[in-house]
């Protein structure tokens, strides 16, 4: 018998793929299908992600594409679909680089007018000073 509520854990997550949670739970895609809808749970496609979570996905399926051209390459086959990998990793480029943005407006928030009238003044005042 499955542990319906860490499979709900796992599924609300999305940290997992439906194959995944298969795997982990020993529960089939239908089982999982019908405890969504007996217990009401938060459909998958319906929640919204945060960036982190986002880049993270960005990052496994970067990782999970890399991997595959690697195996391709290692038998000796042609490897296609290098335009889509280096698309995958100018928008993980994009998504770290708006995450550092984020987190530098958090730490730096902006200058309030008061705070910058203030800062002027003084600057005035010790100008005045330095002159006589």
């Amino acid at each position: 018998m499955a542990d319906w509520a860490a499979v709900k854990v796992d599924y609300e997550a999305r940290e997992l793929t439906l194959a995944e949670i298969e795997l982990k739970h020993g529960v089939t895609k239908a089982q999982i299908g019908t405890q969504k809808r007996l217990g009401g749970w938060v459909p998958r496609r319906d929640t919204v992600a945060t960036r982190q979570e986002i880049m993270t996905r960005v990052y496994r399926i970067l990782d999970k594409q890399t991997r595959k051209m690697e195996a391709a390459l290692d038998k000796g086959e042609d490897v296609y679909g290098m335009n889509d990998l280096a698309s995958v990793t100018r928008t993980l480029e994009k998504l770290i680089a708006l995450n550092k943005a984020e987190t530098r407006r958090k730490n730096n928030p902006p200058e309030s007018a008061v705070m910058k009238a203030l800062r002027e003044k003084l600057a005035d005042r010790i100008e005045q000073l330095n002159q006589g």
